[in-house]
């Protein structure tokens, strides 16, 4: 299923976990302010965020949807706050 994305909307696959430099797995329930994932689609009126970017985003942003069978959020793309370096 082939689906265009509306406004300035980022669909999301969040990673379960997050890992730091030195290689340690922070589970998700224990991150507390961001969290990144995978992004799946944009909206027409997203600018510098592409299919396949790594991002951050704030914890307490988004609304669930399943596409496919991929467990994902949407947001604003306001609510994106940074790329991994």
């Amino acid at each position: 299923m082939s689906i265009r994305w509306a406004g300035d909307r980022v669909v999301v696959e969040p990673f379960k976990h997050s890992e730091t430099k030195s290689g340690i797995l922070i589970p998700e329930k224990a991150e507390t302010k961001m969290r990144t994932g995978r992004v799946i689609g944009v909206g027409s009126k997203v600018k510098g965020i592409k299919p396949g970017d790594i991002i951050y985003f704030l914890r307490w942003v988004g609304n669930p949807i399943s596409v496919g069978n991929i467990e994902a959020i949407y947001f604003s793309s306001y609510h994106a706050i940074g790329f991994p370096i």
